[in-house]
């Protein structure tokens, strides 16, 4: 099978299949691509520079995890530095006017240093913490005794799994439309106080029926709380500085894996204290301190920029002022209507964004509920398997972080992205031809770490680039939506023990097909902006003034620069 690495060729014409290398067992075939029809023309400075070292088209003949490694990292070496560089040099003109995102000013650094301070940040990196924790503390519970306890088998196991995501996925279609009624000072931490309650009982369930009940209300109330808490972040922030704070929720989830592991690993030893199983004491412990937070943020979290307490009236103008700049489109009179919604749901870029979310939900559900079960398949006891599940989690975190400010930093998100899916699909290939148990062991730490940074990156996509609020109000949930979907699916795969052949290639498969679909969102984006550059062009870069126009366009308005 031959795989073509050509970026933006509409059609290429073969000169050569002579093999002209072999590295190791494998061998080699180079093609010379012509770079005379292009699809888009700001490519060719990367073809250019790919001509003088022209794509490899891989053949494999023989199993070598290693080699699998070295591809990938040739690959990357060889793609992202000069597709990189073509995006570079051939952004947009920039506009003379500060409603465009790339001539925005700073803000004032009294305003930058308050909200680095501001209790949402806390909120929001708590909030997933312990939505983490307790949506996925069922794996660790399993570990610890459940299955037995109850009577389960593996099958009514996954079924259990797979119900939670029924109400989860229903609730999020309409939660975000609720979302600017009720106000995320009322919202958020209902949402946490009525999961933390249902976790609590959860730890007295005596059967398999008792069980699937209680995850169906677990759902129910911690559907909407991630595209609430997105939509909140996308509204207090520029796009430029958001991945760092969803990077921070989402990287709240490798952390919370990690003192998940740790956690479990300590009540283990609370076994028969007050006549209740060790796994009780997990849903106990952590629902607790799930409702007794929830019902602190009711005092701390602020329902909008105007109502927050840790900024002076000063600030509150100032950064209002700048976040309306960055957005380049009025929202103060966004109204719900229907065709808003649906024209959200059928933009080439949402579709393509929440494709990618559903290959992404695949993989890191996969990952976070079964961590402990594919450590476990290594032969480690159950005591050690908790244990050595904290590592991985504990590197994705710290890189999850990293490449969030980066991202940030040099606005840049898809390639980051793509990058990150090739370390996930280094360590899956890995996993795949070694059964050397510290090998696999070692992979486990590149899936986990490519995924904890490729996730943040394309659930910050969505806000960045979708507007005006109930506009992208529809996208986050449909994006959600499909990682749940992805979800559902990582439930029913992990059963084929020891070696996970089966899994193992299904989630290479889906690494693959996401990291395509990041390919034509990036080249989908730049070419909506260089069509935006060119309109801006024909009217003087001049702004428009219209609001109206604006607010019926959205990000679809030539003032609106599309984030890659």
């Amino acid at each position: 099978m031959y795989i073509l690495p050509v970026l933006g060729a509409q059609s290429a014409k073969v000169h050569s299949r002579k093999p002209i290398s072999t590295i190791g067992t494998q061998r080699f075939a180079v093609y010379w691509v012509s770079r005379k029809t292009l699809l888009f023309p700001h490519f060719a400075q990367a073809l250019q520079w790919i001509s003088r070292k022209p794509p490899i088209l891989i053949r494999r003949t023989k199993g070598s995890s290693t080699l699998a490694v070295r591809i990938i990292v040739t690959a990357v070496r060889v793609m992202l530095p000069p597709l990189k560089a073509a995006l570079i040099q051939q952004q947009p003109d920039e506009p003379a006017s500060k409603s465009i995102l790339l001539s925005l000013p700073r803000q004032p650094s009294f305003v930058t240093h308050s909200l680095e301070n501001m209790s949402l940040n806390l909120n929001s990196f708590l909030s997933g913490f312990l939505d983490y924790i307790d949506k996925t503390n069922l794996g660790n519970a399993a570990k610890a005794g459940l299955l037995e306890d109850l009577n389960m088998s593996p099958y009514q196991f996954s079924i259990v799994l797979t119900l939670f995501f029924i109400p989860f996925l229903l609730v999020e279609i309409f939660s975000n439309f609720l979302f600017k009624r009720i106000g995320a000072h009322i919202f958020i931490p209902s949402l946490m106080v009525a999961w933390g309650v249902v976790e609590t009982f959860q730890g007295f369930v005596t059967s398999y029926h008792g069980l699937i009940i209680c995850r169906l209300f677990m759902g129910l109330a911690e559907g909407p709380l991630a595209p609430a808490i997105i939509l909140y972040l996308s509204e207090f922030y520029k796009r430029h500085e958001l991945q760092k704070r969803i990077a921070m929720l989402f990287s709240a989830t490798s952390l919370a894996g990690a003192f998940s592991g740790l956690l479990a690993y300590a009540i283990v030893h609370l076994d028969g204290k007050g006549g209740k199983p060790s796994w009780s004491w997990i849903f106990f412990l952590e629902g607790i301190f799930t409702v007794i937070f929830g019902v602190a943020s009711f005092f701390w979290l602020p329902k909008d920029i105007a109502s927050a307490a840790f900024m002076t009236e000063e600030e509150k103008s100032a950064y209002s002022s700048v976040i309306q700049e960055d957005m380049a489109v009025e929202e103060v009179d966004d109204r719900f209507q229907f065709s808003t919604v649906w024209s959200a749901l059928t933009a080439p870029h949402v579709v393509l964004l929440a494709s990618s979310a559903f290959f992404a939900g695949y993989i890191l559900f996969g990952i976070a509920y079964f961590l402990p079960t594919v450590v476990g398949s290594l032969g480690y006891s159950p005591a050690k398997t908790q244990l050595y599940g904290v590592p991985p989690f504990t590197c994705a975190f710290v890189s999850s972080i990293t490449a969030a400010y980066f991202s940030d930093k040099y606005r840049c998100r898809v390639l980051i992205a793509i990058g990150s899916s090739l370390i996930t699909l280094a360590g899956f290939i890995v996993m795949y031809h070694s059964i050397n148990v510290h090998v696999r062991y070692g992979s486990i730490f590149a899936q986990t770490i490519g995924m904890s940074i490729a996730s943040p990156c394309v659930y910050t996509l969505i806000p960045n680039n979708v507007y005006p609020h109930y506009r992208r109000a529809a996208a986050i949930a449909f994006g959600l939506i499909n990682s749940g979907c992805g979800g559902i699916l990582a439930m029913w795969m992990y059963h084929d023990a020891p070696y996970f052949y089966k899994t193992t290639k299904l989630n290479i498969s889906c690494t693959i097909v996401l990291i395509v679909h990041l390919f034509l969102l990036l080249g989908y984006l730049h070419y909506k902006n260089l069509q935006k550059g060119k309109e801006r062009g024909l009217h003087d870069n001049t702004p428009d003034d219209n609001t109206e126009e604006k607010l019926r366009l959205g990000d679809r308005h030539r003032d609106f620069i599309y984030t890659l």
